[in-house]
């Protein structure tokens, strides 16, 4: 239903031509109700609507997003490509991407730079000292033994003491005409 919300849409069916000849009539009713837009249909319909020429772009291909577009999926296959574990089809797609595009080829030699490699020519002499000792971990191991012998014994004394106390009968002996224990 046509109103002062969507009238212009309405305006430029109907300078098209794209209505019916029902919409055309309730389009002509609102004009009549409105007299106010009479105005606004007519600058639009000297405005002119021109058909668009035709664009045509000659690099389609360029357009279309590759995979390793995804910052995410980049770095995925540019660590997979340094620790080697990439398959050679995916190295290959990785070195395809990155050679015609010269910002990634930075990023990849990046990542190349985060590989590091021991130098042999540096030796330590003393590098079995450097080895964690066990003997103060052989103390604590003996202490945690005793504090368990320990533990057990004192449980078994007490419950070896509750056990006797269980077997007492009380005694009873009349003094004086009263029973006492």
């Amino acid at each position: 239903m046509i109103n002062r919300n969507n009238y212009e849409i309405w305006f430029i069916d109907f300078l098209e031509g794209n209505l019916s000849r029902e919409e055309a009539q309730k389009v002509e009713a609102f004009l009549a109700q409105h007299p106010d837009l009479a105005s606004e249909l007519e600058a639009i319909r000297e405005m002119g609507l021109v058909e668009p020429e035709a664009v045509i772009f000659s690099e389609k291909a360029a357009l279309k997003k590759h995979a390793l577009d995804d910052a995410t999926q980049f770095e995925q296959a540019c660590i997979a490509y340094i620790e080697k574990e990439a398959t050679t089809k995916e190295n290959a797609q990785l070195l395809a991407y990155t050679s015609t595009r010269p910002a990634k080829q930075k990023e990849l030699q990046a990542f190349a730079y985060t590989v590091q490699h021991p130098d042999p020519a540096i030796v330590y002499p003393n590098k079995s000292s450097l080895y964690k000792k066990r003997r103060l971990a052989a103390w604590y191991q003996i202490a945690g033994y005793a504090a368990a012998v320990l533990i057990f014994g004192l449980l078994a004394v007490g419950y070896w003491s509750t056990r006797q106390m269980q077997f007492r009968q009380p005694v009873w002996v009349q003094h004086s005409g009263v029973f006492t224990t």
